[in-house]
């Protein structure tokens, strides 16, 4: 039997069964956008474990690299290498203590290698000591945290075997600044003596070289070159005279001369070099007469004169910067607090001993020139000085 289109029993069926038809077909949309949506996160998810697996794998290894890398130095040697660096500083031993021998830090420091409490002199940056601390212990392969008190600048060293600042810390350092502490050192004055017997290149490299020191003033018509590098570069300078018998032509003050003269050459002397910081008067046989007047003339233009008994004279066989450095370290030893050295030195020996005293400097020593140093405290009368110049050279004015 045929079905009858108009039927309208057939009708109701044909619009259920297209009904039924469209609910599925959103029913697979929505489910297709379901499945879209969860292929999506999962691959955002497992993306972002993967890389959360390599990220955290990465990082453990390093934690491992730091504490076996070359493996971990001897807790002996990481002690003694901090006390070196310390010592270079002029840091004396009784101002270091073991903080694990305090009862009020016993508790926090007995599993350390080693707890350090220094005590430094308030002229000495922490920051310069951190610095070189820092440098020690990164070359045993350790890593620093350095954390600074902002009110009293006193500065903690954290010393870590890894990052892990907690299982890591194998040591601490406390940097504190004392008003009773003080490093044994001095203020030293290095006067170059003969520096018109260079040549005018060698002479050019001293006198513009950025350190602190004086020279002496050649006054040879014939040596205008190195006077003229020696104002024009503003460098501080002396003027050396002598005292001898008439017949010493050379001398610039002689037995005999008349007051009219030695006073014009004075009035000369103060015309043609004004800017001189002192005047080293040299002679054996000086009344100490002529002596006083002409210091006194001197002072009228406003210099000062040093006489040679103020002065030490320490002759060495050989100029060497090494001897110069040993002076000064056994001067200061012996209580000088201001040393004034007067010497010859080749470029290569001014640049060796610059070279030297890198380590004095480290320790306190303090380099200036004369006029420097002779302003530093004007209520001492005398200087503490030394000569050293080799003795084949011989100065001609």
């Amino acid at each position: 039997m045929t079905k009858n289109p108009n039927n309208p029993k057939n009708k109701q069926d044909k619009l259920k069964q297209e009904k039924l038809k469209q609910d599925k077909n959103i029913i697979a949309s929505h489910t297709g956008v379901t499945r879209s949506k969860l292929i999506l996160v999962s691959s955002l998810l497992a993306a972002a474990l993967i890389l959360g697996y390599f990220f955290f794998r990465n990082d453990t290894p390093e934690v491992q690299k730091t504490e076996v890398k070359g493996v971990l130095p001897q807790p002996a040697e990481v002690n003694s290498g901090i006390d070196s660096v310390l010592r270079n500083f002029g840091i004396e031993n009784k101002w270091i203590r073991d903080a694990k021998e305090n009862p009020k830090t016993q508790k926090n420091s007995s599993q350390l290698w080693f707890s350090k409490d220094v005590m430094i002199p308030v002229e000495l940056p922490a920051t310069n000591v951190n610095l070189e601390l820092t440098s020690f212990l990164r070359e045993k392969n350790l890593l620093v945290r350095t954390v600074e008190d902002p009110r009293s600048k006193n500065l903690r060293m954290d010393v870590l075997s890894s990052t892990d600042t907690v299982r890591g810390r194998i040591g601490q350092i406390r940097l504190s600044y004392s008003d009773s502490v003080k490093r044994i050192s001095s203020a030293v004055c290095i006067i170059l003596d003969s520096i018109e017997y260079l040549s005018l290149e060698d002479a050019g490299k001293i006198i513009n070289s950025g350190e602190e020191f004086s020279v002496i003033m050649p006054l040879r018509n014939d040596k205008a070159d190195f006077q003229s590098l020696i104002t024009d570069r503003k460098r501080d300078y002396l003027v050396e005279l002598t005292y001898g018998s008439e017949e010493s032509y050379e001398a610039d003050f002689r037995e005999g001369m008349s007051e009219k003269e030695w006073r014009s050459k004075i009035r000369s002397l103060c015309f043609n070099f004004p800017s001189m910081s002192g005047i080293i008067l040299r002679g054996k046989n000086l009344p100490e007469a002529l002596a006083n007047s002409i210091k006194e003339e001197f002072e009228k233009f406003g210099m000062k004169v040093f006489a040679d008994t103020n002065f030490v004279d320490a002759w060495y066989k050989s100029e060497k910067p090494e001897r110069l450095i040993t002076e000064l370290k056994n001067r200061t030893g012996s209580g000088s607090k201001k040393i004034v050295m007067i010497t010859s030195l080749s470029a290569a020996d001014f640049e060796e001993l610059t070279s030297k005293s890198a380590a004095l400097r480290k320790r306190g020593f303090r380099f200036m020139d004369f006029k420097e140093i002779s302003n530093k405290d004007k209520k001492e009368t005398t200087a503490d000085s030394v000569s050293s110049k080799p003795k084949q050279v011989q100065k001609k004015k």
